[in-house]
């Protein structure tokens, strides 16, 4: 990119939602068209005359915005800022209060926390490690336009007529177009008109609106409409995966004890609506999955379960702390040469019988830095396999197997777990920056590939 830009640092996190939502702020709505996102090392590159527009949109929609890196200097506007609709959308605020807001009404954590240098033996404390888009709590929010009406039967035939004339598209199928679900006073409520993109203004929506009123016959003045402007709102672009993101996408109460909801005015004296109430589609194992080592009346594992996974998490970190007695180097470790000795063990579930266990050898000239914990257990699987004929012919590789170690694998034993089909990972540690599950990279989730599987890890 020419040293002319500007190198904005904002912290995506490994959320593809938040990347979308990005882009559709910075191509779709603010109509920039050369711009550089590169969600991995989390920075955009784009032109200086944005800079500032751009910065405030994201500060505003709740991303952490770092250092701006850039050659030139900081425009104060945007050349183009008479005639775009940002004069809607954001408040009259100072840069703090625009960073806060809405941050503010993330989810907070409601597990325990484990002191990252102990090995957790207890299954309870444990929480699946999920991803990012579950675990991210961002609202994904981008610009739309809604109108203001009172409620009763005109709004059938509102809906009806903004369903057959301004469709939306197929991404935002999970708004819900008109707001019953929020009370605002004076017995009114919003409805939702489209999404807000450079090709649709306020001009377009306001367009919208006349034609509405006009082909319904509707007025302002027998309490149909409280007024025929055009509003802005913030939308969730995405659809929740979970109830608390549906909760959070609406700025329900139920999730944050903020002050009402549409507390915004912007630079016209004009409300500003945040969230919007969206549709659910429910997944049960996922909200199972949500609530491990945060409720666990609504875990997935049952007591004799947990006792079960604690019992081998026990095992597999004494194991390690045995070997680690044998050597102070450990160049092996998923950590590196001074990271601590590794085990591992690898379970049936069905039999609750171990069929293979390893740690990290004592080095020797005959052994190899290859000689992971991992990579010599699922070895011994598959040896095992091999010696013992059709007893275990059933499966293949570690297919339907448990893994138990005492430090989160690295990128490569995470890729040698995953080839060979593991059905779930649980960890005493997690591998901080480097590790195959807990870090952005998320081995057992990526869609990219062709096997995924539970991991269980400390917060």
């Amino acid at each position: 990119m020419s040293e002319e830009y500007t190198k904005i640092n904002v912290n995506i996190g490994g959320c593809k939602n938040c990347l979308f939502s990005l882009q559709h702020l910075i191509g779709k709505y603010a109509d920039i068209k050369q711009y550089i996102v590169n969600s991995e090392e989390n920075f955009v590159f784009i032109h200086p005359v944005y800079t500032k527009r751009v910065t405030n949109l994201l500060k505003f929609i709740g991303f952490d915005i770092g250092g701006i890196n850039n050659q030139l200097p900081v425009y104060d506007k945007d050349s183009k800022a008479e005639y775009n609709d940002d004069r809607y959308f954001l408040p009259e605020s100072d840069d703090d209060y625009l960073t806060n807001f809405i941050t503010c009404k993330r989810i907070g954590n409601d597990y325990c926390t484990v002191e990252q240098d102990n090995h957790c033996i207890s299954a309870s404390k444990l929480i699946a490690i999920l991803p990012h888009e579950v675990e991210c709590s961002r609202s994904h929010l981008v610009p739309g336009w809604c109108v203001a009406v009172y409620s009763g039967d005109h709004l059938r035939k509102i809906n009806q007529y903004l369903q057959s004339f301004v469709p939306l598209s197929e991404e935002l199928r999970h708004i819900k177009r008109i707001d019953s679900c929020r009370s605002y006073g004076n017995k009114s409520t919003y409805v939702f008109l489209q999404i807000a993109t450079s090709r649709y203004t306020w001009l377009d929506a306001n367009e919208t609106l006349a034609s509405m009123v006009d082909s319904l016959r509707l007025n302002s003045s027998d309490h149909q409409f409280i007024n025929t402007s055009p509003i802005p709102c913030w939308i969730p672009m995405y659809s929740p995966i979970t109830r608390k993101h549906q909760l959070l996408y609406s700025f329900s109460d139920d999730v944050s004890q903020e002050k009402e909801i549409s507390s915004f005015t912007n630079s016209l004296g004009k409300p500003i609506i945040l969230g919007w109430p969206c549709t659910l589609r429910a997944y049960p194992e996922l909200e199972r999955l949500v609530n491990v080592g945060r409720n666990p009346l609504l875990s997935c594992f049952s007591e004799l379960e947990l006792e079960r996974h604690s019992s081998w998490l026990k095992r597999v970190s004494a194991l390690s702390k045995k070997a680690q007695e044998l050597s102070d180097l450990h160049p092996q470790s998923c950590a590196g040469i001074d990271g601590p000795a590794c085990a591992v063990i690898i379970v049936d579930p069905e039999s609750n019988s171990a069929l293979a266990e390893s740690t990290t050898p004592v080095v020797t000239s005959d052994t190899s830095y290859l000689d992971h914990a991992v990579l010599l257990a699922v070895s011994a699987v598959a040896k095992l396999k091999k010696d013992m004929g059709n007893q275990y012919s059933n499966f293949y590789l570690c297919t339907n197997l448990d893994a138990y170690v005492s430090l989160e694998p690295c990128l490569m034993c995470g890729m040698a777990l995953l080839h060979n089909r593991i059905r779930r990972v649980f960890c005493c540690q997690k591998l901080e920056g480097n590790g195959a599950f807990t870090n952005t990279t998320r081995l057992h989730v990526r869609e990219q590939l062709n096997h995924r599987f539970r991991v269980f890890a400390p917060p």
